[in-house]
Order: C-alpha cells, then structure tokens, then sequence
C-alpha cells in the first residue's frame, strides 16, 4: 500500500514538473517571436524612410539643422534638389544620393545644415557674426530658397523656406511654376504660396516690338506726273472759220510781212 502511494506521489511530482517546464517554453518562445516581430518592424521603419540630406545621427548633431518633410504632388518624378541662403548666388552640390530619385506621391524628409562647411556658407556667417558685433544693427532673419530639377530636365524654385513654421509641406506645381501648401504654426492657418511663387517666377523674354510704319523705309516710286502735265505742252492749232492761218495777207495773196518779196527784189 505504501508503495502504491510513493508511486503516486512521484508521478504527480513528474507530471507537474513537465507543466511547469512546458510553460516555461512556451514563455520563452513568445518572447523570442514578440523581440523578432518588433525587430522585423524596426528594420522594416528604417528602410522606408527615406531622407533628403544627411540626416543627424544624434540630437547633438541636429542642432541648429533644419528639417522639413514634404510629399511630392507635382506628378514628376525629381532627380535633384538643392538649398541654399537667398543672399548666396550659387546652389549646393545635389542633397540626393547618386542615381536616387524623389517618386511622385512619396514623401521624403529634407535635412538642410545652414552652417554647412561651405565658402558661401562660411561667407554669409561672417557678415552674420558681423552685423551682430555692430550695437545699433538688429539681427537679420535668414531666408532659403530650394530649386528642384525634375526628370525632364526642368527646374522651378521654392522662395522662403518655410523651417519651423512647419514640419509637413505639400510639394505641387503648375506649369512651371512649383509652390507649397502647409499648415502654418504662426498664422494658425493654411497657407498656399502659389500667388506668391507665380510673381517671383521669371518673366519670359519678350519678342522686340516690330518697326512701325513711320520707321519703315518707303521704296515705293510715286508714278504720277501731275507737276509735269502735258496741258503745259499743248499747242493752238486754231484758225479761221475758213480754214485759214493768221498769217493771211491781203486779197492778192501778198505777204504783211515782205520778206520773201523783198529777197526776190534784191
């Protein structure tokens, strides 16, 4: 009898040690799917995102970096775009990689370093630092444009970069003209810059006016002779009702004037 109940005792001893060692396994491997799940979506949320520039590594080294994500709506794929300070007369190097493009519909983050190493750059703070050490100048708000180039081959320039009044922006274009649309944190209110971008656009070049009439040499030849009219020229062949000259003489035919009788004579 008491061996009977040793048995028993070991088997439930056995049986509640393999319950507790399959709930031990069945933790673990839940554990172990849930750290590969959220693995997989890290790495997954890493690659989709896509950047324009160099983002930061650290917080440290986004100081004073400007970022700025827009969705490109203009239906054009972009190959190139650049930034740079509106006092500065020419564009950075392209901040896309090689052989990277910006799709139409997809949404990317701009990182623009305005204290880039850069001679324009180093330029600009200068005078900045310079207008600081003057007492009576006020400090100056920096303003940056960015020009994009699209597949095509066609450029179009967005004017006063809107860096922290914003952090999302809608990329369009019409025509050729490329503007903005964002939901602005200081006027608490959308804001299009299409108008705004329309009169900064380039005029196109007008074609010369063409010369007018009175500019116009005249090679034309006046054909009319009135100043030389033939009635000048005319002659009165008039005479008598019968016929007759003025030169009649008498009724014995002799001349009034002699001459010819005269020469006989002699």
């Amino acid at each position: 009898m008491k061996k009977k109940i040793v048995t028993i005792l070991m088997t439930a001893a056995i049986g509640t040690s393999l319950l507790a060692g399959q709930a031990v396994m069945a933790a673990d491997t839940e554990t172990a799917t849930e750290a590969k799940a959220d693995d997989t979506g890290d790495s997954k949320e890493t690659e989709e995102e896509k950047t324009i520039g160099k983002k930061p590594e650290t917080d440290k080294d986004a100081e004073g970096v400007f970022s700025l994500k827009f969705k490109n709506l203009t239906g054009k794929v972009i190959t190139e775009v650049t930034v740079k300070n509106e006092k500065d007369e020419k564009y950075p190097d392209n901040f896309l990689e090689k052989d990277d493009k910006f799709a139409a519909d997809e949404e990317r983050t701009l990182w623009f370093d305005p204290n880039a190493d850069t001679e324009d750059a180093a330029e600009t703070a200068d005078d900045k630092d310079t207008e600081e050490a003057s007492e009576t100048s006020e400090p100056e708000v920096q303003k940056y444009d960015m020009q994009i180039t699209f597949e095509d081959g066609t450029t179009a320039t967005l004017h006063t970069l809107p860096f922290g009044d914003t952090e999302e922006a809608e990329l369009h274009l019409e025509g050729e003209v490329a503007y903005i649309v964002f939901d602005s944190k200081d006027l608490k209110k959308s804001v299009n810059t299409k108008e705004t971008e329309q009169a900064l656009a380039p005029k196109p070049t007008e074609a010369p006016a063409q010369q007018t009439s009175s500019q116009t040499e005249d090679y034309s030849y006046d054909d009319s002779y009135d100043d030389y009219s033939y009635d000048d020229y005319s002659y009165d062949d008039s005479g008598d009702s019968d016929g007759g000259s003025d030169d009649s003489g008498d009724s014995d035919g002799g001349s009034d004037d002699g001459c010819l009788d005269n020469a006989i004579l002699n």
